[in-house]
């Protein structure tokens, strides 16, 4: 998921294309392997170009591939050159995968993008640019206590969910109830959430619902 290093590489690129990589305190930053991580630079029309080239050809390698769900550095921060600094990190954002569906349709029409609003780096709703119809979005809101369920009245995420929401054609809620990182202290099955999370979903004509589980 977190994979845009593998499609900007900076072990082959760092060196003699800086300006495709993060400004950061002053200076270029590798993408990925390093804390704190730092996205490309999503101004750089090479840069982008990179990513876009690469995924595709990617997809074409794959052809079992029905289904691509591309995501930045987990955490990572946005590139703060000057030109990124003059638009918001989630229309940078949604310009480049607005470019990467319209290739993926002419190229590759078998293969559906996704990515995740909401998550860093593209948490602020847009109010300029919008997703183009050729690509489904999942909201996934880390770290939240369940004893707090997305159809909570006070939940502070509700409007930044039913908003994104409203961009998509097909969208889904991604929940982490099997992570004991994600959790208060109050063992699963969380009943509470599970219930009124369920009613949200259906209330709200969500595409799905999905669920990251591993052993705890």
């Amino acid at each position: 998921l977190h994979s845009a290093p593998y499609f900007v590489s900076s072990n082959k690129h760092f060196k003699s294309r800086p300006e495709w990589f993060g400004y950061y305190q002053g200076k270029r930053h590798p993408h990925g392997n390093t804390y704190p991580g730092i996205n490309f630079c999503l101004s750089n029309k090479d840069a982008r170009e990179e990513y876009i080239s690469n995924v595709i050809a990617f997809a074409k390698r794959n052809p079992i591939l029905k289904n691509l769900s591309l995501l930045f550095i987990d955490n990572g921060l946005p590139c703060e050159c000057e030109l990124c600094q003059q638009h918001p990190v989630t229309e940078l954002v949604l310009n480049l995968f607005n470019e990467l569906a319209d290739r993926l349709a002419r190229e590759v029409p078998a293969v559906t993008l996704d990515t995740n609003p909401g998550y860093a780096p593209i948490e602020k709703m847009p109010d300029r640019i919008f997703p183009n119809g050729k690509w489904r979005g999942f909201y996934s809101h880390w770290g939240r206590g369940h004893r707090t369920s997305y159809n909570d009245a006070d939940y502070f995420r509700r409007a930044n969910i039913l908003g994104w929401k409203s961009y998509f054609n097909e969208f889904w809620l991604l929940s982490y109830y099997a992570a004991n990182s994600h959790q208060p202290l109050n063992g699963p099955p969380f009943i509470y959430a599970l219930l009124n999370d369920t009613k949200f979903i259906i209330e709200n004509n969500f595409t799905g619902t999905m669920v990251l589980e591993w052993p705890v």
